[in-house]
C-alpha cells in the first residue's frame, strides 16, 4: 500500500511535530530530514471532542516495518498552530509490507495521553508497547524509550503529599508501594529511591506501570519524610509523602446514587446494606461521611472521626444486665430475658409474651444519680427494640429531680422498631442536680404487642458514635430525581479537602445510570485530581455508565468495580474496604448452606499476618445464620468469647458478621470459618449490627440525642408537645436527632439454600500486588495482567493462576502467570508474574481474579488473592486504538 494516508482521528490544533529514530530519540521537524527516519509523530492539542477532557494531548504514532521511508512524511503544509479536523490527511507512509521472517509489521498507534501542565511539550510523549498490526499478523512494538534528548518525564503518582502512606515506627518501618509515571523505559537497576534522604531498598518493580515494592529505611524520629525517585537522570520528589507515625487511618466519603432508577430491582436496600457493612469495617481513627446525589447532592452525614467510647470508669451508672437485677427496681411483670442486644440478658416489660391491656409498669434505676456540674455533656444511653401499638401505647423515658415525687418525660416511643438501636438522651439541663431515671410502659384497653426490650444502659459523658451516625444516615437516602454524579463527587471532594491533612483520602462512588444533570463528572474531576483524592467506583446494573466509572477510577488512582446484580454489592464494598485500608486478601469464597446444616471454609494464616478480619455475608435477614471461628489449636471463637478477649472484635448484623482478630490470639496455621443455620429460620430481623469488643459498652448504631421535654402525668395520653419517636417517617439526620431506619421491619423465614460469601482481609508484610498493563483496553488490544509477590525479598517459584470473566463469554478463562522473563513480566525470577492474552474481545466490563500460593522466603506456606475490573471499549477504527493514560497527575 505505497503512499497510504495517515488521517486525524480527532479535531484539534497541531501543538508540535516531532520525528524519532530507531534509537528512541526525538527531534523537532526542523532539526533534520524526516525522510531518513522510520518513525514520525504529530501531537494534536484537543479542542472540544465530546466526552473527552480538554486537558489531553492526542498523539499519532507511525511505526514503519521496513527501511523504505522515502514516502514517510508529514503532509505538506501541516504546521504548528494549524487546525486539524477529523479525517484530515496529516501524513503519508511508504510501503506497508509484512515480513514474516522479521516482524514487526507496519501499524499505527493512536494514543490518548494526559497533559500535565508542568511538563514541556517534548516530555509529554509516551510509548505504548501494545501491538495492533495493519493488514494482519501480530507482533509487539519494541517499546524503545521516546524522549526529546532531555530526561523523560517522571512523576510520583502515589504516595503523595496529599495522600501519604504510613510505614509504621521509625525504628522498624514496613514496606510500601510506589507508583510512578515515566515516559521512558527502565529496569529495576535504573531506579533509586530515597526517603528523607536515606536509601530505600527496591524489592521488585512491574515492567510497564512501574509499581515498586520498597522497604522503607529507618529514621531517627516520627513524622513525615520526603520521597524521591530517580531514573536515568530524571528525578521527582513528593514532600512529606511517607509517614513514620505508626497510624494508618483514612478519611472516606461514601457517595451513593439516590436517583429514581435506584428504586428498582432492590438496588437501594442492597446499597444501604453494603454501605453499612463498609462503615462497620472501618476502624477507630478513620473518618467517615455520607453523601447522596440525584439531581443535586445531599450531605447525609458530615465527615466525622470514629472514636472509642468513653471508658467505664468515666460512667456514673452502667449496667449490661449480665449481673442480675441488683441495680434496678422493676414493677411486675418487668423481668430479664435472653433476647438481648449483646450477651444473655436484657430487660423487657413482658417476659412471658405480649404485654397486657391497661398496663402502667415501671423499670427504675434503684439509686439516685448525681450529675456533677463539671460534667459538660451528660447523657443517658441505652440500646432498645420495641413493638408497641402505634399511637395508642407508649414506652417513655422519664426523669425526676425531687426523688420521684414528680416525673418529666424525656422521650416516648411507639410503633414497631424490631431493630436494636442506640438511643442517647441529653441530660445537660440537669447538671449539678441529683436525679432519678425510669422506663415506663403505658397501654390502653385494646390490642397488645410484644413490648419493649432495654439493654446496656449508661449515664455519663455524651459520646457521638460516628459509625452509628453514618449507618443511620445511609438509611435516609431514598430514590428520587435525575442523576448528577458530578454533584456528589464535588461535595465529597469539598468535605475531604476541608479535613485535616496527612491521611489517606478516598471517595467510594456508586451509580447505576448515566449522568444527565449538571454538574457533570468532567466539570469536577480536575479539582478531584488536583486534590489527589482517590475515587473507587462501582457501576451497578447493566444501565450503569461503566466506561465513565472506569475513567473516574483510572484518573484518580482508584479501583473500578462492576456489580451486574445488587446482591454483589456487599462483596464489592468489602473489596474496596481492603483497598482503602491497605489490607491483603487471604481468601474469597462463596457457597450455600441449607437449613439445619453447617458449612466450613479453611484459610491459611501465615506468620506475616498481624491482624485478620474474617467476614461473612449472606442474603436473607431471616436465614438464621450463625458465624464462628476455629483456631489452628481447635478453640472455638464466637460472639460471647470475643467480648471477653482484648484481641478480638465482633460485629454482627442481619446479613453479615465479622471477627477482627489480632496477635497474639491470631496465630499462624489453618483457621476455619464455621457457618451454621437454624433448622427453622427466624421471622424477626435484627437489622442493625450487634457489637462485642473488649469494652462491654461499645455502642452501635442509630445515634442521636433527644432533648428534655415537659411534665407528663402517668396515665395521660401524650401531649402534642411531647417528644414521641416513631419508626416512620425517617427524617434527615443531624448530630442532635434520633433516626430509626424503617427498612426492613420483618421478613418471612427464608427457605431453601442460603447463599453466602466469605472473605478474609489481613494486615501482612507478605504482600501481593495485582495490576493490569493499563487501566482501559479496546476490543482489538491484547490484555496483560501482572502480579508481584514479596516479603522482605521477591518471592519466586509461586503458583499464580488468573481467572478472567470476559463480556459476552459464559465460561471464565483460566490462565497461569509466569516469572520467566518471556511473558511481559520483566526479568526472570524477580517475583513479578505476568501473562498476556489476545482478543478480539466483546465490549463491556471484564473482571479478573488471581490466586497466588507458594512459600515465603522462610519456607512458610501462604496464599493471597486479588480482584480487578476494566472496561473494554469498542475500537472506533479497526486500525487504531485510543486509551486513557495510567493515572498521570
Amino acid at each position: 500500500m505505497p503512499g497510504a494516508e495517515v488521517r486525524a482521528v480527532y479535531d484539534g490544533v497541531v501543538a508540535g511535530i516531532y520525528w524519532g529514530d530507531r534509537s528512541g530519540r526525538w527531534y523537532s521537524a526542523g532539526t533534520f530530514n524526516p525522510g531518513n527516519y522510520p518513525l514520525s509523530v504529530v501531537i494534536l492539542e484537543h479542542q472540544g471532542v465530546p466526552g473527552i477532557s480538554t486537558n489531553k494531548v492526542y498523539t499519532v504514532y507511525q511505526h514503519m516495518a521496513n527501511d523504505d521511508t522515502r514516502e514517510s512524511y508529514v503532509a505538506q503544509g501541516l504546521a504548528v498552530g494549524q487546525t486539524v479536523r477529523q479525517n484530515d490527511v496529516i501524513g503519508r507512509q511508504g510501503n506497508w509490507r509484512y515480513y514474516p521472517e522479521n516482524a514487526p509489521v507496519t501499524h499505527l498507534h493512536f494514543e490518548v495521553a494526559y497533559k500535565p501542565d508542568t511538563y514541556t511539550l517534548p516530555d509529554r510523549i509516551t510509548v505504548d508497547p501494545m501491538p495492533y498490526l495493519i493488514g494482519g499478523g501480530q507482533s509487539a512494538c519494541s517499546g524503545a524509550p521516546i524522549n526529546s534528548g532531555a530526561p523523560p518525564a517522571l512523576k510520583i503518582l502515589r504516595p503523595s503529599r496529599a495522600n501519604p502512606i504510613d510505614v509504621g515506627t521509625p525504628a522498624s518501618p514496613s514496606k510500601f508501594t510506589i507508583e510512578i509515571a515515566y515516559a521512558g523505559s527502565a529496569s529495576l537497576q535504573d531506579v533509586t529511591v530515597t526517603v528523607g534522604g536515606k536509601p530505600a531498598t527496591i524489592i521488585n518493580m512491574t515492567p510497564t506501570r512501574y509499581a515498586m515494592e520498597v522497604q522503607a529505611p529507618p529514621q531517627t524520629g516520627s513524622g513525615r519524610y520526603d520521597l524521591t525517585v530517580s531514573i536515568k537522570g530524571a528525578t521527582a520528589t513528593e514532600a512529606g509523602a511517607v509517614s513514620y507515625n505508626g497510624v494508618s487511618n483514612a478519611n472516606v466519603i461514601l457517595t451513593l446514587d439516590r436517583s429514581g432508577s435506584m428504586s428498582t430491582d432492590n438496588k437501594m436496600p442492597a446499597a444501604h446494606n453494603a454501605a453499612r457493612q463498609f462503615v462497620d469495617l472501618m476502624q477507630v481513627g478513620d473518618g467517615v461521611g455520607v453523601v447522596g446525589f440525584d439531581d443535586r447532592e445531599t450531605t447525609a452525614f458530615p465527615l466525622t472521626m470514629i472514636t472509642d467510647p468513653p471508658p467505664l470508669s468515666s460512667m456514673i451508672f452502667a449496667d449490661t444486665m449480665e449481673s442480675g437485677t441488683g441495680k434496678w427496681i422493676p414493677d411486675p411483670p418487668w423481668g430479664l430475658t435472653s433476647v438481648a442486644y449483646r450477651g444473655s440478658a436484657a430487660w423487657t416489660d413482658s417476659p412471658a409474651g405480649n404485654y397486657a391491656n391497661n398496663a402502667n409498669s415501671v423499670l427504675a434505676i434503684a439509686d439516685p444519680i448525681v450529675l456533677p456540674a463539671s460534667l459538660t455533656t451528660p447523657a443517658l444511653s441505652f440500646w432498645h427494640r420495641y413493638d408497641i401499638e402505634n399511637y395508642f401505647d407508649y414506652g417513655r423515658v422519664e426523669v425526676s429531680t425531687d426523688n420521684g415525687a414528680t416525673w418529666q418525660s424525656l422521650a416516648a416511643y411507639t410503633g414497631a422498631n424490631t431493630t436494636w438501636s442506640r438511643a442517647v438522651i441529653d441530660l445537660s439541663p440537669y447538671r449539678g442536680q441529683t436525679i432519678r431515671l425510669r422506663f415506663r410502659l403505658t397501654t390502653n384497653a385494646y390490642l397488645t404487642r410484644d413490648g419493649w426490650y432495654i439493654d446496656d444502659v449508661t449515664v455519663g459523658p455524651k459520646w457521638v458514635d460516628a459509625r452509628a451516625g453514618a449507618i443511620a444516615a445511609i438509611g435516609t437516602l431514598t430514590p428520587r430525581g435525575s442523576t448528577s454524579i458530578g454533584s456528589g463527587l464535588q461535595r465529597s471532594q469539598q468535605l475531604l479537602s476541608a479535613s485535616a491533612p496527612g491521611r489517606t483520602r478516598a471517595i467510594v462512588l456508586l451509580s447505576d445510570g448515566q449522568e444527565n444533570t449538571a454538574p457533570y463528572v468532567s466539570d469536577v474531576l480536575p479539582q478531584i485530581r488536583a486534590s489527589q483524592i482517590t475515587v473507587h467506583t462501582i457501576g451497578l446494573g447493566t444501565d450503569a455508565d461503566q466506561q465513565l466509572m472506569l475513567s473516574i477510577a483510572a484518573q484518580t488512582g482508584g479501583t473500578y468495580n462492576y456489580a451486574p446484580r445488587p446482591d454483589q454489592l456487599a462483596s464489592i464494598y468489602n473489596t474496596i474496604s481492603g483497598a482503602v485500608s491497605n489490607r491483603q486478601t487471604l481468601i474469597t469464597t462463596d457457597g450455600t448452606i441449607a437449613a439445619g446444616a453447617t458449612a466450613t471454609r479453611d484459610v491459611t494464616v501465615d506468620s506475616s499476618v498481624s491482624e485478620a478480619t474474617f467476614w461473612v455475608s449472606w442474603t436473607n435477614a431471616g436465614a438464621g445464620v450463625t458465624f464462628s471461628l476455629q483456631t489452628p489449636g481447635g478453640t472455638t471463637i464466637d460472639a460471647a468469647s470475643a467480648a471477653a478477649n482484648d484481641d478480638i472484635d465482633y460485629v454482627g448484623g442481619s446479613t453479615y458478621a465479622y471477627y477482627r482478630v489480632r496477635a497474639p490470639t491470631l496465630t499462624p496455621g489453618v483457621w476455619r470459618i464455621l457457618l451454621s443455620r437454624a433448622a427453622v429460620s427466624s421471622a424477626i430481623i435484627i437489622d442493625e449490627p450487634t457489637v462485642a469488643t473488649s469494652d462491654p459498652l461499645v455502642e452501635r448504631p442509630a445515634d442521636g440525642f433527644v432533648e428534655p421535654e415537659h411534665d407528663v402525668t402517668p396515665d395521660s395520653p401524650p401531649d402534642p408537645a411531647e417528644r414521641v419517636i416513631e419508626p416512620e417517617p425517617v427524617a434527615q439526620p443531624t448530630p442532635a436527632e434520633h433516626v430509626i431506619e424503617p427498612e426492613p421491619v420483618a421478613q418471612l423465614a427464608a427457605t431453601g439454600d442460603e447463599p453466602f460469601v466469605a472473605r478474609v482481609l489481613a494486615r501482612a508484610s507478605l504482600t501481593m500486588g495485582f495490576y493490569l498493563g493499563k487501566m482501559a483496553y479496546l476490543t482489538t488490544e491484547p490484555m496483560t495482567c501482572i502480579v508481584t509477590l514479596a516479603d522482605n525479598v521477591p518471592i519466586t517459584g509461586a503458583t499464580v493462576v488468573l481467572t478472567v470473566t470476559l463480556p459476552g463469554q459464559p465460561v471464565a478463562l483460566t490462565l497461569p502467570l509466569y516469572d520467566d522473563g518471556r511473558h511481559g513480566d520483566g526479568a526472570a525470577g524477580d517475583g513479578v508474574y505476568a501473562t498476556t492474552f489476545i482478543g478480539p474481545f466483546t465490549p463491556g466490563t471484564a473482571t479478573f481474579s488471581v490466586i497466588a500460593s507458594g512459600r515465603s522466603s522462610a519456607s512458610e506456606p501462604f496464599i493471597r488473592q486479588g480482584e480487578l475490573s476494566t472496561y473494554i471499549a469498542t475500537n472506533p477504527d479497526p486500525y487504531t486504538f485510543v486509551h486513557l493514560p495510567l493515572v498521570v497527575r
